[in-house]
C-alpha cells in the first residue's frame, strides 16, 4: 500500500485542466450559464447577467472549473 495522499494536499492550488491550463491561460474561455430570462434577453440583445461562469479549456475541452462569485458574474455582464 502507497504512503501517498489519495486527496490534494494544496487546497489553495489554481485549479487547472489535463493539459495543466488555468483559468488565466489564453487557451481557456469563461462561458456564462444562463436561465431561460437569461437567453431570452440575449436573443433579443439584451445584455443579461449569467447565473453561473464555467472555465473550459478548448484544447483538451475540459470544463474544470466554476464559479457563482457575484464579482466574477458581474465582470461578464
Amino acid at each position: 500500500m502507497s504512503d501517498e495522499p489519495t486527496h490534494d494536499t494544496h487546497p489553495s492550488k489554481e485549479k487547472s485542466c489535463r493539459c495543466g491550463h488555468d483559468q488565466k491561460h489564453h487557451l481557456v474561455s469563461a462561458e456564462g450559464e444562463y436561465s431561460f430570462f437569461g437567453y431570452l434577453c440575449l436573443f433579443l440583445g439584451i445584455s443579461a447577467r449569467p447565473e453561473r461562469v464555467n472555465y473550459r479549456c478548448r484544447t483538451c475541452n475540459q470544463t474544470f472549473d466554476s464559479t457563482t462569485n457575484p464579482a466574477v458574474l458581474d465582470s461578464h455582464h
